[in-house]
């Protein structure tokens, strides 16, 4: 007997053969009828849904977005992100998760958390730190993380992402991926055969990617940090 099919039933099938082909996990269909008929109710129609282009620019016309900034380095493009930017963007996210360190909170509980060290205790110790105000300073310090990956099926093309966090952070909020942040990519050196020139390419990559948080750390930025009661601090 000829099949056939009703337009719901081709329709949940060919959402369903999409998401499977594209390595979604298996309840991501029910997620995805979830949200179509929660926003339907609300009077939203499929037929006016944005494209992606669309949407993301309609969405950094109401948000701030950092820039990426590109830099030939031995004709490589490398692309790194505003530190400064990056790092409100990760107080803002993380505020109800950052520790506030003064030298009172080092050494002084019994947490194995990075700012609970010797290491912590002589930062605050250092002479750039003498005139540190709890009430008007905040103390960040940086976690830096690189992971070479391939961007092509036979891992001819590697790129590094950088990124970063804070150590106010706890381990636990440090596991969640909401809470890093990219500072840049460091691209393959294919042209480039010698180790010495290689390593050479690769520490002006370093140098580009991590401008942002060098001057940083000589001059220290001005950060707008939401506090627990409400207030801002800046």
């Amino acid at each position: 007997d000829f099949l056939t099919f009703t337009s719901a039933e081709i329709c949940s099938f060919e959402l369903m053969d999409l998401l499977d082909n594209a390595g979604c996990p298996r309840n991501t269909y029910e997620q995805v009828v979830c949200l179509l008929r929660k926003h339907e109710k609300l009077g939203f129609c499929y037929s006016r849904a944005h494209s992606r282009e669309k949407l993301l620019n309609l969405l950094r016309q109401k948000f701030h977005c950092p820039s990426i900034s590109s830099t030939l380095i031995s004709k490589c493009e490398v692309f790194s992100f505003p530190f400064i930017d990056m790092l409100q963007d990760l107080t803002d996210t993380a505020r109800n998760h950052l520790q506030f360190l003064t030298p009172n909170t080092c050494l002084h509980d019994n947490t194995d958390e990075l700012w609970n060290s010797n290491w912590m205790n002589e930062t605050f110790r250092l002479p750039q730190y003498k005139n540190f105000n709890h009430e008007t300073d905040i103390m960040l310090p940086m976690i830096l993380y690189v992971d070479k990956t391939g961007t092509d099926v036979l891992q001819r093309y590697s790129l590094e992402p950088m990124l970063f966090t804070t150590a106010a952070l706890s381990r636990e909020s440090r596991e969640n991926r909401r809470f890093w942040r990219h500072l840049g990519f460091i691209p393959s050196a294919k042209s480039t055969e010698d180790t010495k020139d290689s390593l050479d390419f690769y520490h002006k990559c370093l140098a580009v990617i991590l401008n942002g948080l060098a001057l940083s750390q000589k001059n220290p930025p001005l950060l707008r940090i939401k506090n627990a009661d409400g207030t801002i601090r800046i």
